[in-house]
């Protein structure tokens, strides 16, 4: 490992965390790229690809036991942008065939089926998957269950539709809809009812994510000279900017409690991340490697944070113990 000495100072809950290297926890160790890590909703599993085969297969790593077990393998076509169901015994991926084929599997790599042509995210219960489809020209939202029945069309639009995420109730969607040149976000009903448009800027928006309770949702976009965070609630209808940034945003993440938001800020070898204070907006780093830091995400108890860097040379996975 790098002798590049990691020290982290983190605020949480009006609290101050310090980090080490000895709170770095690496999980991948190769010289290939590791990419797109979540934990299981048990938090004893971490779900990740990797190109240490020759091209991305889907990986998963058992944190006591330290072991990894490959779950895809083709001598072809990669495979990558795995995701659990919220039953923890299955797992959502992308087959690179014959372009972008979503498939699910169990937990220990068997029965593989695929679903569908796009990318696509389960719903809160499991029960349905919402994804992302241009086989009628526009990229449009379809939903269709995990068991590859009852496709139906959500949206028919001129423009087109990206970045889905489900409301904790598995009542709404929301999603960017490109609207004269602009990514905007959006909302609607589950049943494709209740269509309404949150934001309204000259730019692009980013990567629109529900707060745990399901009343508000954080979203980013590039201006001429500032990156901007903001909050709107679901109905629309109250809009806070939260910080404005020289650097980029992204890759935003509730913290499970509400408060933070977790991202990435920079780009490419300056990407860092960071922890944005939800009603205050103040800022605090977390990384400063001179490296790209980037995709975080919360352990479901609070006390680690998932992410990639390029600290060793390539892409690895890793994970921060939080301890006061």
């Amino acid at each position: 490992m790098s002798q590049t000495i990691v020290t982290i100072i983190l605020m949480l809950s009006q609290s101050f965390f310090c980090f080490s290297q000895a709170n770095l926890v690496k999980i991948t160790n190769n010289a290939a790229e590791d990419f797109h890590p979540s934990f299981s909703a048990d938090g004893e599993k971490i779900l990740f690809d990797s190109e240490q085969s020759g091209h991305n297969e889907i990986y998963l790593y058992y944190i006591k036991t330290k072991k990894v077990k490959q779950l895809t393998a083709s001598d072809k076509f990669k495979s990558d942008h795995p995701a659990w169901l919220p039953d923890g015994r299955h797992i959502l991926f992308t087959y690179w065939r014959k372009g972008p084929e979503r498939y699910i599997m169990n937990i220990d790599g068997s029965e593989k089926k695929m679903l569908f042509y796009g990318y696509g995210i389960a719903s809160p219960k499991g029960d349905k998957i919402s994804f992302i489809s241009n086989k009628n020209g526009n990229y449009d939202m379809f939903i269709i269950g995990t068991d590859g029945k009852n496709e139906k069309q959500l949206t028919a639009y001129t423009g087109d539709e990206v970045a889905m995420n489900w409301s904790p109730d598995g009542k709404t969607i929301v999603f960017l809809r490109e609207i004269e040149k602009a990514f905007q976000v959006c909302s609607i009903n589950a049943d494709g009812s209740g269509l309404t448009q949150l934001s309204s800027t000259y730019f692009s928006c980013d990567a629109p994510q529900w707060h745990p309770q399901g009343n508000l949702i954080a979203y980013s976009y590039k201006g001429d000279s500032n990156s901007v965070l903001c909050i709107v609630n679901k109905e629309g209808t109250v809009k806070k900017e939260l910080t404005r940034l020289k650097k980029d945003i992204g890759n935003i993440s509730w913290s499970p409690d509400g408060k933070q938001l977790l991202c990435s800020i920079g780009s490419g070898a300056e990407e860092e991340l960071a922890v944005i204070n939800a009603s205050s907006g103040a800022l605090t780093q977390l990384t400063d490697n001179k490296t790209r830091d980037t995709y975080p995400s919360w352990s479901p108890d609070s006390k680690k944070i998932l992410f990639v860097s390029e600290m060793d040379g390539d892409l690895d996975v890793y994970f921060f113990k939080l301890k006061k």
